[in-house]
């Protein structure tokens, strides 16, 4: 059951993000799996930017992210 007006610790915080980014999991398995609404796993999405939704609900992908270093 998903907890009400509890703070997310930099960990869980963390974890979430990774299973944004790094699985094809949806937005409601995050939140079920992490025990919290699919708006804070929406909320840390938009945050992070990690997925775009394109004005979809259902459909989603990664967004691309530029290696950090000298660009020639």
């Amino acid at each position: 059951m998903a907890l009400q007006g509890r703070a997310f610790t930099q960990d869980e915080i963390h974890r979430i993000a990774s299973l944004l980014a790094n699985t094809d999991m949806t937005i409601a398995e995050i939140a079920t799996r992490m025990g919290c609404s699919r708006s804070a796993v929406l909320t840390i999405n938009r945050k992070r930017q990690l997925r775009t939704y394109d004005g979809l609900r259902s459909t989603w992908r990664k967004l691309q992210i530029e290696p950090v270093g000298d660009h020639n």
